[in-house]
């Protein structure tokens, strides 16, 4: 008897995958998000992923502080 294989999720749920939003980075900038990618062993858009969200956080919290 065989079971049927999901498909690997790679985002977890909710993330729009079928609206990428593009960014530009020089290349040391590049190189950088790449090795860290290496280092955890998942993709460079799962490493940006966490990067914005912790810049949103950050971005909010000094928003907050000036207001």
């Amino acid at each position: 008897m065989t079971s049927e294989k999901k498909p690997l999720r790679r985002a977890p749920r909710g993330v729009m995958s079928d609206k990428p939003l593009y960014t530009r980075l020089t290349s040391n900038e590049r190189d950088e998000v790449l090795r860290v990618s290496d280092a955890e062993r998942c993709s460079a858009s799962s490493i940006v992923r966490r990067l914005v969200l912790l810049g949103l956080s950050v971005y909010k919290a000094q928003a907050g502080s000036r207001s």
